[in-house]
């Protein structure tokens, strides 16, 4: 990844910006040698969020899907109908 001094970045951010948009290519923002942000596209940027949504989305599915699952096995376990054995689970305590 590119690198670029912030003192640079604060000296002519228009051309920092105007290069990430051509390139497509980030800018890590360096400040006394530590990695400090990075610069993307904005179109980069929607990419990533795009992925996110569908990761969170990837993730909700599975979340329902082990809740099914959990229902199917509590349903094996259970009683059965209860509407054959309604006087049953009423009657007996």
């Amino acid at each position: 990844m590119l690198t670029v001094n912030i003192r640079d970045l604060s000296r002519s951010p228009k051309k920092v910006f105007e290069e990430v948009k051509k390139t497509k290519q980030p800018r890590q923002v360096v400040s006394k040698k530590e990695p400090q942000a990075v610069i993307v596209s904005l179109e980069t940027f929607k990419e990533f969020e795009e992925l996110k949504s569908k990761q969170k989305q990837q993730g909700s599915a599975l979340a329902l899907l082990k809740v099914a699952q959990m229902a199917e096995q509590l349903k094996a376990k259970g009683p059965g109908d209860l509407s054959t054995n309604l006087d049953k689970y009423t009657w007996d305590e």
